[in-house]
């Protein structure tokens, strides 16, 4: 399967998430809440599958809690401390994810097309930011860059 178009939102923040992405294969199938995200330790980029939270039931109410809450959603019962079950191969995720590709050639495939759109993206706002910076009024007033607003 071939990734056909890859359309990336960025979030404004400069570490953490940087983006959101979608990506679609072969003109046929499209795969949601792909993220872009910034690693803190060295600042390197990484794509993050669509992932969602493991998830315990609450003792009062029964009712399915992320393990990342202190409190149920739906009775607001605290929850405590609860351990994170391991997974068959003995880790403690929180995270699971959605969809993921099962070859490392893939994968690297997914991380380069999507790097690749971000990168470009980014390039793009870069440029709209720098071109609206040289004008004196911004559409929908505000303040100029480095200058003030004439009150008359």
């Amino acid at each position: 399967m071939r990734i056909t178009e890859v359309e990336v939102f960025l979030t404004g923040n400069e570490y953490g998430l940087l983006a959101d992405a979608r990506m679609t294969f072969d003109d046929v199938f499209v795969v949601h809440g792909v993220r872009v995200v910034r690693v803190p330790d060295d600042g390197r980029l990484i794509v993050c599958m669509p992932s969602r939270q493991k998830q315990d039931e609450c003792p009062d109410c029964g009712a399915k809690v992320p393990y990342r809450n202190d409190y149920c959603g739906k009775c607001g019962a605290k929850l405590g401390r609860r351990n994170v079950p391991a997974d068959r191969r003995g880790a403690t995720r929180i995270d699971l994810d959605i969809v993921h590709p099962i070859s490392r050639d893939y994968r690297e495939y997914i991380d380069y097309v999507i790097l690749e759109a971000y990168q470009k993206e980014f390039d793009r706002g870069k440029a709209e930011r720098a071109q609206a910076g040289n004008h004196p009024q911004r559409a929908g007033g505000g303040t100029p860059p480095g200058g003030t607003r004439d009150a008359g």
